[in-house]
């Protein structure tokens, strides 16, 4: 990903990348040579002797707080990559970091400067599509090859945070706030939900899925879509790429139009995405005033408790606190964010094949239970099951909530 961003920074008038910082001497020293710029390995040493304005993050996952942190103590502005970071209370001191150093902190959520998603946004927004009536967000790759650290959990957060999380985003960017989220995966042998399928509910009434498989089998090219269906209208692309999205420039790729006389293949400038979030990031940083497009308070994230196991990241605008169902004998809980009158809580779900989901009403004091068996196909459900709002098998994914909401 520095590759990629020092490409677009070199395409940028208004921008020079300065320094360079990378442990790995040889993969650094070329990206420096590249760049024309002096390599450091240290992060400390660069930051003490360079005059530079921004810092640019895309080291692995499980750095970022590091270097946030690092970066404000030098008031530095800051672009991390996605995902930001893999735990609420880590998000927590970035954000805090950042806000007493007064610099800005932005995300690399680049699906929301993809040329076809752009202009998905833009027909949603002017009405043409009508009354969304269904969304659906797919994403699928073979497994990345370049590191064995994205292979771990603990390091890149998998496919559901460094894959799915990418149409959950855009989806929240296009529709707003979550209301319900079910969802259900696959852990593969060392602890990464690799294959995850999840279907919102948004507080405007719109419906929508999200695909993410990041194990396809090998060969599989990179393949995305994306359909939005209105009752006017309904926009359709596809794109098919090389493996891991590395042939982008040979890739079929296609947006259609429907509901009018006849379909429409629209015709979209296929700009870099990279460079456009980049272009937005600086643009705010020279004239000096506030990023709004990708915030870490404005984009959807998944979080993950001390547990390990995903948990609601919500910002209501009632703020109600973070609650916990705690049932004698049971383990393993999740927690969640309190929804209208429903707390809800999934036990076990995570590493079984079937489990039981909880839900409380905290009026009436009573437990809703549903009891699936995927093997045998059987599926019970408790009493009054319609008054449910909220259920989740292992993900609810909502906005970040900014620093101090809860």
């Amino acid at each position: 990903m520095g590759k990629t961003h020092l490409t677009a920074y070199q395409a940028m008038k208004n921008v020079k990348v300065t320094a360079v910082c990378d442990l790995g001497e040889a993969a650094g020293k070329a990206l420096a040579e590249a760049a024309g710029c002096p390599w450091y390995a240290d992060g400390e040493a660069m930051l003490a002797a360079e005059p530079v304005d921004v810092v640019d993050i895309c080291l692995p996952t499980f750095l970022h707080e590091q270097y946030v942190l690092l970066s404000a103590k030098h008031k530095k502005h800051v672009i991390c990559e996605k995902p930001v970071t893999l735990s609420m209370e880590s998000l927590d001191r970035m954000l805090a970091a950042v806000s007493e150093a007064g610099v800005q902190f932005a995300v690399g959520q680049a699906v929301r400067f993809w040329p076809e998603y752009v202009k998905t946004k833009e027909l949603f927004d002017a009405g043409e599509l009508g009354t969304v009536k269904y969304a659906r967000a797919s994403r699928l790759s073979v497994h990345p090859l370049w590191s064995e650290w994205y292979r771990k959990p603990e390091n890149s957060g998998g496919g559901l945070f460094d894959l799915h999380l990418h149409d959950v985003d855009y989806l929240c960017y296009l529709f707003g706030k979550v209301r319900q989220v079910y969802a259900v995966g696959q852990k593969n042998d060392v602890g990464c939900w690799n294959h995850v399928a999840s279907s919102l509910t948004f507080e405007n009434g719109v419906q929508a899925t999200a695909e993410g498989i990041i194990e396809m089998p090998s060969g599989f090219p990179f393949t995305m879509e994306l359909n939005v269906v209105g009752d006017k209208k309904s926009v359709s692309y596809r794109m098919r790429a090389g493996a891991n999205l590395e042939d982008v420039a040979s890739a079929v790729r296609e947006t259609w139009l429907y509901g009018g006389d006849a379909p429409e293949l629209l015709s979209i400038d296929p700009c870099d995405a990279y460079q456009s979030e980049l272009e937005d990031f600086i643009g705010h940083i020279e004239a000096g005033t506030p990023i709004t497009s990708i915030t870490p308070g404005g984009c959807a994230a998944c979080a993950v408790g001390h547990s390990g196991h995903p948990h609601l990241a919500g910002d209501r605008a009632d703020r109600d606190p973070l609650n916990t169902i705690k049932k004698p004998g049971a383990r393993d809980l999740v927690q969640v964010r309190r929804a209208g009158p429903f707390l809800l809580l999934s036990k076990r779900l995570f590493q079984q094949r079937f489990g039981l989901l909880l839900v409380q009403h905290p009026a009436a004091g009573e437990h809703l239970a549903i009891h699936q068996q995927r093997r045998r196909g059987h599926h019970t459900q408790g009493r009054d099951l319609h008054k449910v709002r909220h259920m989740a098998h292992f993900l609810l994914a909502a906005q970040f909530r900014q620093r101090g909401a809860h």
